[in-house]
């Protein structure tokens, strides 16, 4: 559906990369009937960018 008409991938590439984001917990998964709804979990998210930033060259 839509992530595949925004990226380009195919189904099952997308499939496979919400999957690895919301086994992370960095995306979280709303149901509705045949529908998916994906939103970021901002708090885990956040964390993560606090950890990469101390990577960044300064």
């Amino acid at each position: 559906g839509d992530v595949q008409n925004l990226t380009g991938l195919s189904q099952p590439t997308c499939s496979h990369h919400i999957k690895l984001l919301s086994d992370s917990e960095l995306v979280e998964c709303r149901k509705e009937g045949r529908n998916h709804f994906f939103t970021l979990n901002k708090t885990n998210f956040k964390k993560v960018s606090i950890f990469l930033e101390k990577f960044s060259i300064a």
